[in-house]
């Protein structure tokens, strides 16, 4: 299965507007790769966007933002495949590089280690629901948060609560996420 990886990382490469960040990663020699011999279809582009922004300069919360984008990005998900919040980011822990920054716990406000994730979790969960993904796990915060509206986050908690979602087309889409300037945004991708 991993060995489509670089190739589906060429693929996103052609893709207007979805991979300009992974061009520096792809190995030389697979230009010559022929995309037609493993049976992908064509590239099609975005299939669904969403941003939202937040204040710069609230370093925890900045880091743990960029952290999770960065954790989500290129990331493909096959045909049938079951796209894990949780299972990508990991444990929002100081020992993974999370900052101290506001959360959410039972209806109040405290600080634990990864507030702002959910802010990336919230964006990945608008982008592949316009991109008509089936959204199977998502959850509401116990408080109103200041980037979408209510009912259109996805609270997370790792063991906890996750965001999850099924690619049931029958290609597979990557995950485009970019934090630039207090504005995250994140695309579905197809192949």
């Amino acid at each position: 299965m991993y060995r489509y990886l670089p190739v589906l990382a060429l693929i996103l490469i052609i893709t207007v507007g979805c991979a300009s960040r992974i061009a520096n990663r792809i190995n030389t020699d697979m230009a010559n790769t022929d995309l037609a011999a493993i049976g992908l279809p064509g590239v099609s582009g975005q299939l669904g966007t969403f941003s939202t922004s937040f204040k710069p300069g609230e370093e925890g919360r900045d880091t743990n933002i960029k952290l999770a984008s960065d954790s989500i990005n290129q990331s493909v998900v096959h045909p049938g495949e079951e796209f894990s919040f949780n299972r990508t980011v990991g444990p929002t822990t100081e020992k993974n590089g999370y900052k101290l920054a506001m959360i959410y716990v039972d209806g109040k406000k405290d600080e634990g280690f990864g507030g702002g994730v959910c802010q990336v979790s919230s964006t990945l969960y608008n982008a592949a629901a316009n991109a008509g993904m089936n959204i199977t796990e998502r959850h509401d915060h116990s408080l109103p948060v200041t980037y979408v509206e209510s009912g259109k986050e996805a609270a997370t908690s790792y063991g906890v609560k996750d965001f999850k979602f099924v690619n049931q087309l029958s290609h597979p889409v990557a995950i485009q996420s970019q934090v630039v300037d207090g504005k995250i945004t994140v695309s579905i991708c197809s192949h």
